[in-house]
């Protein structure tokens, strides 16, 4: 059920048609079409803002049932703004027993 949720949720936060996960290897692999191909990568490989995301929704499906305090320090810092917006989304249908706190830095 972890994966079909992180499937969903990556797809809907980086906008995503065709995103698959193959976590039955030792390193967690994407699988994202573009076009008529399918491109292979693994996790290390998209950078820190899909990391960031996989381990967020993976901790926070995995406590679903907790109530947590968790902050989020600047998901703006390494997401697209809509994909911020996506993940909030998220977070609000999903994890009502936790208590989140996201933390935007100015920089002036």
């Amino acid at each position: 059920m972890l994966k079909q949720k992180l499937e969903q949720w990556l797809n809907k936060i980086l906008n995503e048609e065709h995103l698959h996960l193959d976590p039955a290897r030792e390193k967690l692999r994407f699988y994202i079409k573009r076009g008529d191909k399918e491109i292979a990568a693994y996790l290390s490989q998209l950078g820190t803002g899909v990391s960031r995301l996989v381990m967020l929704l993976s901790f926070l499906y995995l406590n679903k049932d907790k109530t947590l305090n968790v902050i989020i320090e600047e998901p703006e810092g390494n997401l697209h703004p809509e994909s911020v917006v996506q993940l909030v989304r998220i977070i609000k249908e999903n994890f009502r027993n936790h208590r989140f706190l996201l933390q935007h830095t100015h920089l002036y």
